[in-house]
């Protein structure tokens, strides 16, 4: 059930069927030059309305996405807007247990941008302490298939992958004749971006046009191999919850 569709009575008897939800989240944030400020927001959605499609009956609760995300890194590009982490991770509290109140005990969190990891991971630990309620992020779906085809070292941001993804899902929105590999500018060797060190980072401070990869190398059928592999393992993760036991328990602070 798409809960934005629904009315509140339908909802409760819906409820009684299923105890799963979805959220899908992105960010609104610099893409580099060919690439929309919405495309981690939209993916999101995208994502989890082709997951909900392949999901059997009953089908999970499907939010609305929460488009806006945790984008301190981009704000030197016009256009980037961003919640402080605290105030995503907040946001994220809220919506899970607004639906912990209504019958909900495992919620899936599609999210489609990396910065929101931390705020996401935060809010379900404080999400499981007050509630008991599952909350289970993906935001590495599709990892193997990434692995695989994806040729480009360090490939985080508006780059190889996500310019192959937008041509695959949203060709139309590809600016393709900006399309530009960027000068890339890491602080060391030891913290280049497919570091093992965790780091935080200015784009503007590391990469000229704001991408973080090689879009030169996108393809289309990459893309399409890549979103199917992606879905497969979100889908794969829903239908893992459904005879999951989960008893809600309220605990003060």
């Amino acid at each position: 059930m798409k809960i934005y569709e629904a009315t509140w009575s339908e909802v409760a008897e819906h409820l009684k069927r299923v105890d799963i939800a979805i959220l899908p989240m992105g960010s609104i944030e610099q893409h580099s030059l060919h690439l929309p400020l919405s495309t981690d927001s939209y993916d999101a959605e995208w994502v989890a309305e082709r997951v909900y499609e392949r999901l059997r009956e009953p089908k999970p609760l499907l939010l609305p996405p929460l488009h806006y995300g945790m984008s301190l890194h981009h704000m030197a590009f016009p256009g980037t807007v961003s919640l402080r982490p605290e105030t995503l991770e907040a946001v994220v509290y809220d919506i899970c247990v607004s639906l912990v109140h209504h019958g909900v005990r495992k919620i899936v969190v599609i999210n489609g941008h990396g910065g929101n990891r931390a705020a996401v991971s935060n809010a379900a630990a404080k999400v499981k302490w007050r509630t008991n309620a599952l909350v289970v992020w993906v935001d590495d779906a599709g990892r193997d298939a990434r692995m695989k085809l994806v040729e480009t070292p360090g490939d985080i941001h508006a780059g190889e992958y996500e310019t192959s993804t937008s041509l695959a899902n949203r060709p139309g929105a590809v600016r393709a004749e900006r399309i530009k590999k960027p000068n890339l500018k890491p602080y060391s060797d030891a913290l280049a971006f497919d570091s093992v060190a965790g780091f935080h980072f200015r784009t503007d401070e590391v990469t000229d046009t704001g991408a973080i990869g090689d879009p030169t190398r996108a393809d289309p059928e990459k893309g399409k191999a890549l979103w199917e592999a992606t879905i497969e393992d979100i889908v794969r993760v829903v239908e893992s919850l459904r005879d999951v036991e989960v008893d809600i328990v309220w605990r003060e602070w």
